[in-house]
């Protein structure tokens, strides 16, 4: 594959990096790509093979439309793809028809770019022939040493997109493309002889659609590639456009990037694009090498130009009568060798187009930096690079910062995130936080939802403020409250629910009547929150009231109906009327039960929390008796504040209301699994007298959490006003291996400025959950910053005829001879009544043969495409041959030598013979670098 290839696909990366657009967001898309390109030398050199050697990928890796097609392909970009070659003005060219596009509405951003490597001599040889090349091998553009242009290479990309559009989206405007115009020579003196009245009319146009008069323009950054006869008839039409309108303004600044970097030829436009931008930015006229003196094939005086040599400042003023002037500008030209030329207007980014001061998050905010790469070594440089580029930018935007993180970069397998609010913490966060690795399957989630006893006047106040889809539910929640008339009562007409929670209805959060529901809304609002965030349960449970919430977030039941059942809960406890006590216990369950069993009728276990972490529920006086006795045993002892002896037999009269409002509520199954706090089982359904048990039952939280741990989850995240269960899951798992333990909330002076759901966002981005980051900041505004790039895994495969000799030495190569009884599923896998192998079959060849080769070693399977079936005809055999091209590794900070992946590939054919078919291919990545036996080097099978 043509290497520029290669290339064009990194410059697409980075140039939407630096526009902060995550490639994955314009999957589908009609997003375009403009590439100007004329170097063709790789195919050259593909093409000199024997044509027996010749296949489809030498065509697809060396053709100008698969260059820009691949683009498209790779990103999944459904808009328009143009590669054009015009020479030395394509880029341009690619410019002008990207506006077009973006114009009429084909395009809703777009790529432009250009490249140019020099990889064989012949080009080179046609232009030192045709009299273009400098013998020097400089570019001395508009000097009187001009002699030609000296090749140069590389590639430049660019991120367009209409300016109403950029703006609504708040993204960072580098500059804008004020205008373009296109033409050609006609019949000029020669196909390569520039034609100066085609210029003057092509400048002409370029300003009429911009909608400008030429003394609008600061400085041209010309086509100027230094022969001395392109050179002062560009010179001249620059001179007949521009230099009669300047008046007393002064000569206008001349210049080409070519005398700076070279002719880049198809990508010289964009070049010269780049260099104004820069330019703008630094607020300089952009100076070129001089030389030695100016041409004198001109009068620069008569014609009112200047070739700019030296740095000096853009100054802001009217050529006309000095008064200040808001936009600067430049035109930009591209000539190609064919007589195809092109111009651009460059105008700097409107000022003052950023977020309004009202719209911008509190100054303190904590906020979330996620970083990631395609390995543990690019992370690391990632990593080191980004402290460093913070260390000396002190005045970053750390919302900007954020909003780049989040939405303007991949999110990688190897990543490390981190929450903070300074600068200072945010650097020490990277340099300290660990590094993990996303998994390939989707992380499962466990949510735990508090109960009662965690609620306070406040919860919930600040996302009740920024947060519209939290406030949304829980407006709604207390709309359908004020209507709900469980058991004849008007109890929540009279007061808002809101009001409760926020502590303006004093006291009546710790009301059981109020607490219940009110938990139950936060909760539910925190379930969609998450969920709009992209944050979903994959299993849930609930400590007593909590199990509503968890009902709710599993699918057993609607928003509504679930409030309705706890609101009728809560006011069947409240009309008991019952008196007694709660107390929390350390100690194991044979003592309590041993300790309460003469108070059978009065007392009971109302949790279990843990081994030794025990809550006691009953009559008053009988708690006291317990209390001392237990004290005086050597147990620690704590009296909970509560209204009511819950899950007592105290509370028994409760059940019949609880069942009755259950039964009008519509039970479903469940999506995913909900685990009881009855008999800590899993399930996905309930029958309405569960919550009349459940009212009553002990909280076995202990058998939760050892059916919790047993799920196999990534992380657990407790859904409540404060972080009540999570100090019970550490108790519960005994020194056994747990995922991050993570809260939603906490308790205002704890949870600063949003600390505990940024360190939540942060934890659960490292363990690979997918986050919609772009919900999470439609709350959060800021304008994207500049950042490092994201390092890449380079391997080179531009391997010389000696180098391919010795490629044998990093193939693995397995073959084996097979029928169809000799493989697994072939008998449930037919197609038109004949056997064929099964997908995992692939994967099983390629793992034993890296089993074999390199022992018990981490590694992954990634990008595998199935391309063929693997038939097996009747009563013949398969060859099978099964090979693993080893890449090298690049050196690593351990010194390590070795291979750190490989790519792999499944063929078959008759056994008899006959053509090979691929099956199969892909790549194997290894968790370190490793060395293969010897033996298996050398084994064909």
């Amino acid at each position: 594959m043509d290497p520029q290839q290669r290339m064009l696909l990194e410059l697409a990366w980075e140039a939407l990096e630096s526009a902060a657009i995550a490639p994955e967001s314009l999957r589908g898309s009609r997003t375009g790509v403009f590439l100007g390109i004329g170097q063709n030398d790789h195919a050259l050199r593909v093409f000199r093979e024997p044509p027996e050697k010749i296949d489809v990928y030498d065509g697809t890796g060396n053709g100008f439309a698969f260059a820009a097609g691949r683009i498209s392909h790779v990103f999944d970009l459904q808009g328009p793809n143009l590669a054009i070659d015009t020479a030395c003005s394509a880029s341009l060219v690619a410019l002008h028809q990207a506006i077009l596009s973006l114009r009429n509405g084909e395009s809703t951003l777009a790529l432009v770019g250009g490249i140019q490597r020099i990889l064989s001599p012949e080009v080179t040889v046609f232009l030192r022939k045709s009299g273009a090349l400098a013998p020097d091998g400089r570019s001395k553009a508009f000097a009187a040493t001009a002699d030609g242009f000296g090749r140069g290479e590389g590639g430049a990309m660019i991120v367009l997109k209409r300016l109403s559009d950029a703006q609504k989206d708040n993204d960072r405007i580098v500059a804008i493309v004020r205008g373009t115009a296109i033409g050609h020579g006609g019949a000029s003196g020669g196909l390569t002889i520039p034609n100066g009245d085609a210029q003057t009319d092509l400048l002409r146009s370029a300003l009429a659609n911009a909608r400008l008069a030429p003394d609008e323009i600061d400085f041209v950054e010309a086509h100027g590639t230094g022969t001395p006869l392109g050179d002062p008839i560009e010179l001249r039409a620059l001179g007949e456009v521009f230099g009669k309108a300047r008046g007393h303004a002064g000569p206008l600044g001349v210049g080409s990037v070519k005398a700076n970097i070279g002719h880049l030829e198809a990508a010289a436009g964009v070049a010269g694009i780049i260099k104004v931008v820069l330019a703008l930015e630094k607020e300089i006229f952009p100076p070129q090498p001089a030389f030695g003196a100016p041409t004198q094939r001109v009068d620069w005086e008569a014609l009112g130009l200047e070739l700019v040599t030296t740095h000096r400042p853009w100054p802001r003023e009217n050529a006309r009568d000095d008064a200040p002037r808001s936009t600067r500008r430049a035109l930009v030209s591209a000539f190609g060798m064919a007589g195809s030329n092109a111009c651009a207007v460059i105008e700097e980014a409107p000022r003052g187009a950023g977020i309004k001061d009202a719209d911008r998050p509190t100054e303190g905010n904590h906020h979330v930096i996620c970083l990631s790469a395609g390995s543990r070594e690019a992370l690391e440089q990632l990593v080191t690079e980004t402290v460093r580029y913070l260390g000396s930018h002190p005045d970053l935007d750390i919302p900007g910062l954020a909003r780049t993180t989040q939405t303007g970069r991949s999110h990688l397998p190897y990543r490390v995130s981190i929450s903070g609010n300074t600068l200072p913490d945010i650097i020490q966060g990277l340099t300290t936080a660990p590094r993990r690795r996303a998994g390939g399957q989707r992380p499962r989630i466990a949510f735990l939802f508090t109960g009662q006893g965690s609620q306070y006047a406040g919860m919930g106040s600040d996302l009740f403020a920024t947060e519209p889809r939290f406030r949304q539910t829980l407006e709604h929640c207390q709309d359908v409250l004020r209507t709900t008339h469980a058991l004849e009562t008007q109890a929540w007409d009279s007061t808002e629910l809101t009001a409760v929670m926020d502590g303006r209805s004093a006291g009546l959060i710790d009301r059981t009547l109020w607490t219940q529901p009110a938990l139950y809304a936060l909760e539910c609002a925190l379930v969609d929150l998450l969920a709009a965030w992209g944050v979903r349960p994959d299993i849930v449970a609930g400590h007593s009231v909590g199990e509503f919430a968890a009902a709710y977030a599993a699918g057993l039941f609607e928003l509504e109906a679930g409030l309705r059942l706890v609101a009728a809960r809560a006011l069947a406890m409240e009309q008991t009327h019952a008196v007694g006590r709660m107390i929390d216990v350390n100690t194991d369950q044979a003592t309590a039960i041993a300790a309460i069993q003469d108070f059978a009728n009065e007392v009971s276990i109302a949790a279990i929390n843990g081994p030794r972490r025990l809550v006691l529920s009953g009559a008053s006086a009988a708690i006291d008796t317990l209390e001392r006795q237990l004290t005086a045993a050597g147990c620690s002892v704590r009296s909970l504040v509560v209204s009511h002896p819950f899950h007592s037999p105290l509370m028994q009269s409760a059940c019949g209301p609880i069942v009755s409002a259950a039964k009008r509520v519509e039970h479903r199954s469940a999506r995913i699994d909900f685990i009881s706090g009855v008999d800590a089982a899993r399930t996905r359904s309930l029958e309405p007298d569960y919550w009349g048990r459940q009212a009553v039952a002990p909280v076995r939280f202990a058998g939760v959490v050892d059916t919790l741990l047993g799920a196999d989850v990534d992380a657990i995240i407790e859904i409540g006003p404060r972080p009540v269960l999570l100090s019970f899951v550490r108790a519960c798992a005994q020194g056994r291996p747990l995922p991050p333990l993570l809260a939603a909330m906490d308790t205002p002076g704890v949870d600063d400025k949003g600390r505990t759901l940024c360190h939540m966002l942060s934890e659960l981005h490292g363990v690979g959950v997918a986050i919609d980051w772009h919900h999470y900041r439609s709350t959060r505004p800021a304008r994207p910053v500049e950042l490092v790039h994201t390092p890449y895994d380079r391997q080179s495969f531009n391997l010389s005829e000696e180098e391919r000799t010795q490629d044998v030495n990093r193939l693995l190569v397995r073959e084996y001879v097979l029928d169809e009884t000799q493989l697994r599923g072939t008998d449930e896998h037919r197609l038109d009544g004949n056997p064929f192998a099964p997908g995992v079959t692939y994967t099983e060849m390629v793992r034993s043969l890296i089993h074999d080769a390199f022992g018990s070693v981490e590694h992954w399977l990634e990008d595998v495409v199935y391309q063929a079936i693997f038939f097996f005809p009747p009563e013949r055999r398969r060859a099978v041959r099964v090979s693993l091209d080893l890449e090298a590794s690049e050196p690593v900070t351990d010194a390590r030598s070795g291979f750190k992946a490989a790519g792999f590939r499944v063929h078959s054919r008759d056994a008899e013979g006959g053509d090979w078919t691929c099956h199969a291919q892909g790549r194997v990545r290894f968790e370190s670098p490793v060395e293969p036996n010897p033996q298996a080097l050398s084994r064909h099978d």
